[in-house]
C-alpha cells in the first residue's frame, strides 16, 4: 500500500476518534469504549512514526554507501593507472586485472569483416 494510504487511514481513523471523543465519549460501541479506541489509533501512529524513522535511516544509510562506492570507484581508477605504471605489473598483470583492467594480452584487435549473406549471393545458385 502507498505511504499515502496509511497517512490518508491514519488520518481518518485519528478524526473518527476524535469526532467519538466529542459527541459521545461514554458509549460503548462494538463492546469498546472510546479510549480503547484512541489507544489503538495512537499505538498505530507509534508504529507509523517508527518506520518513517527506519526508512529514513535505510534512505541515510543507502546514500551513505553510494557516496562512498563512488569514493572508491575513484581511488580504484587511481590504483589501476599506478599499477600500469609499475615495472613489476603493468597493464598485462593479474592485479591490473583484479582491478577491473583488461590485460593487453586479452584484448581483441577490433577488426571486424563484414561478411555477405548466403541470401545475397549474386551468381544464383
Amino acid at each position: 500500500m502507498a505511504r499515502n494510504a496509511f497517512a490518508d487511514r491514519e488520518a481518518a481513523f485519528v478524526r473518527a476518534s476524535q469526532a467519538w471523543k466529542r459527541d459521545d465519549p461514554d458509549k460503548l460501541f462494538a463492546g469498546m469504549t472510546q479510549q480503547a479506541f484512541a489507544d489503538q489509533v495512537a499505538e498505530a501512529q507509534r508504529t507509523s512514526r517508527q518506520l518513517e524513522a527506519l526508512l529514513s535511516q535505510v534512505d541515510h544509510l543507502r546514500n551513505q554507501r553510494s557516496t562512498q562506492f563512488k569514493k572508491i570507484a575513484a581511488l580504484n581508477l587511481r590504483l589501476k593507472s599506478a599499477i600500469v605504471a609499475d615495472p613489476d605489473h603493468g597493464s598485462d598483470s593479474t592485479l591490473f586485472e583484479a582491478f577491473g583492467g583488461i590485460r593487453v594480452s586479452e584484448r581483441r584487435s577490433g577488426l571486424t569483416r563484414k561478411h555477405n549473406d548466403s541470401t545475397d549471393d549474386k551468381t544464383g545458385t
